[in-house]
């Protein structure tokens, strides 16, 4: 019997467990870094590099207009937590309805995965403020090096990251209109 015609790194997510056994991940995204602000894996949630600074910046539009200037950290999560929730279920609802997209590449898809059946049926469903919120933590460092967002408690949002807001805020109206 001959050796078996093996491909190359046949069995490697089993054996490395996310090691890099090449030892060249390190240097690859230090390269990626560098040349893509911080942002070193390119996929369907780069929607969230607009998003983010729009959604801080509607935020705190709207905690000075009704006087509110103090942070609260968990009032924003759970805003976020909503936010990503609405994402998913638009996503969804555009691939149902024959668009390009895909919900799986939606940050947190997972943990909502039964509500677009239950809206396709006609249910009511809650947006929740108990699950999800990784988009701050995912997308606040590529957002801060392509000054979208400035670092620091609270966030703040620089004149770059207004500019994207207020792109987005005119979507957003035309999309209401």
């Amino acid at each position: 019997m001959g050796p078996a015609n093996v491909f190359w790194n046949e069995g490697v997510s089993s054996t490395s467990a996310g090691i890099d056994i090449l030892g060249i991940r390190g240097a690859d995204q230090a390269h990626e870094g560098r040349w893509t602000g911080g942002i070193t894996t390119i996929s369907a949630r780069a929607r969230y590099l607009t998003l983010l600074p729009w959604f801080l910046d509607e935020w705190y539009r709207r905690a000075q207009a009704r006087g509110d200037l103090q942070h609260d950290e968990t009032a924003l999560t759970a805003a976020l937590r909503r936010m990503e929730q609405i994402v998913f279920l638009a996503t969804e609802y555009e691939a149902r309805s024959g668009a390009p997209g895909d919900g799986r590449a939606v940050l947190g898809s997972e943990l909502w995965e039964d509500m677009p059946a239950a809206l396709a049926a006609g249910h009511e469903v809650t947006l929740e403020t108990n699950r999800g919120g990784a988009s701050l933590g995912t997308y606040v460092q590529p957002c801060i090096r392509l000054r979208l967002v400035a670092d620091g408690r609270p966030l703040r949002v620089p004149p770059r990251g207004q500019e994207v807001a207020e792109i987005q805020g005119v979507s957003s109206q035309t999309i209401r209109s």
